[in-house]
């Protein structure tokens, strides 16, 4: 399946998610979580793009890796 495909798919299925859980949100969850909950998606969305255009993108734990790294290496030489 190419990226052009799959993006259509992947439209799909975050918008039967996001319908399903918005019947759920829009009668119990507070307006700052709903904005949130759509902010969220969006951005898997958007992630999941760039994923199927640009497969070599490195994922989040590498970013985690890239931005607490030297903070871990930190705490360990003066912990040891």
């Amino acid at each position: 399946m190419t990226a052009a495909e799959a993006i259509p798919c992947l439209l799909s299925v975050c918008a039967i998610v996001t319908v399903i859980h918005w019947l759920k949100l829009r009668k119990h969850a507070p307006r700052k979580e709903r904005i949130a909950y759509l902010s969220l998606i969006g951005a898997v969305w958007v992630l999941a793009i760039l994923l199927l255009w640009i497969p070599h993108l490195p994922g989040p734990t590498q970013l985690v890796k890239i931005v607490f790294g030297p903070l871990g290496h930190a705490l360990l030489d003066e912990g040891g």
